[in-house]
C-alpha cells in the first residue's frame, strides 16, 4: 500500500480544484478519464462549488473532537471539500441533494458509513479510524478487533470498489431521464486517498455512547 504523502501548499497560491485535489500524490491520473470527470463536474456545476469549498478556511464536515487531529481525516476532509464531492452527497456528507428519476431521491448520504460497515459502538469506530490512520485497509478480518469483523470487511471490499469502479443509480421510472451516476475513480483516487475520504465519513456517524 503507497504511503500518504503530506500535505503541502494552500488553497489562494493554487488555482484549479482538481489540481488542488491530487497533488498530494502527484499526477491526476489518466488525461482521458480526466476529462471525463471534468465535463460531468462541470456538467453537475460543481466546478465553481469545489474552487469556492477548497478556498474556504473550514475544513469540512465537522468531525467528533476525538478524531479532529488525525491527519487521516483531515486529509479526507480536503479531499472532500476539493474533489467536488459535496455537490452530490452535500456539505456535512448528510445527503438531500435530488438526483431526479434516481429510485432514492436524493443522492446518498455518507454520515452514517458507520452504521453501512456494521460498526455499532465507538470504540469500533475508533478501532477502523486508527487502522486505516496507520495505513492498514480493512480487508483482513483478523487484523480488526471489532464484532463481526468479517462482515466490516466484506463491506468495506463493497464500498472501495463502488468508489474505484462507479456506481449505477437504478432508474425510477424505466421510460424516464437517465439518473446522474457515481463515476468511477479507479485512476483519481489512491487506495490510500479512498481510505481518508472512509476515515473521514467514518466520523460523522453520531454513534450512542451509551450502548
Amino acid at each position: 500500500m503507497a504511503e500518504m504523502e503530506p500535505v503541502t501548499g494552500t488553497a489562494d497560491n493554487r488555482s484549479g480544484f482538481l489540481a488542488e485535489a491530487f497533488t498530494w500524490r502527484g499526477p491526476f491520473g489518466k488525461a482521458g478519464l480526466r476529462s471525463l470527470l471534468l465535463v460531468w463536474f462541470a456538467g453537475m456545476g460543481c466546478l465553481a462549488q469545489a474552487e469556492r469549498q477548497c478556498a474556504e478556511p473550514e475544513e469540512g464536515p465537522a468531525a467528533e473532537k476525538r478524531f479532529s487531529d488525525l491527519q487521516i481525516v483531515q486529509r479526507g476532509q480536503r479531499l472532500y471539500r476539493c474533489a467536488g464531492c459535496a455537490c452530490c452527497h452535500g456539505p456535512e456528507g448528510k445527503g438531500g441533494v435530488a438526483n431526479p428519476n434516481y429510485i432514492g431521491d436524493t443522492f446518498p448520504r455518507l454520515d452514517q458509513m458507520a452504521a453501512k460497515l456494521s460498526l455499532a459502538l465507538p470504540e469500533d469506530v475508533d478501532v477502523v479510524v486508527d487502522l486505516l490512520n496507520a495505513g492498514s485497509p480493512l480487508d483482513d478480518p483478523s487484523k480488526i478487533d471489532v464484532r463481526k469483523a468479517d462482515v466490516v470487511a466484506a463491506k468495506y471490499g463493497f464500498i472501495v470498489s463502488m468508489i474505484t469502479n462507479g456506481s449505477q443509480a437504478g432508474k425510477k421510472d424505466p421510460q424516464g431521464p437517465e439518473p446522474t451516476h457515481m463515476p468511477p475513480f479507479k485512476d483519481v483516487l489512491t487506495e490510500s486517498e479512498i481510505n481518508q475520504l472512509l476515515a473521514s465519513f467514518l466520523v460523522l456517524y453520531p454513534v450512542d455512547e451509551e450502548e
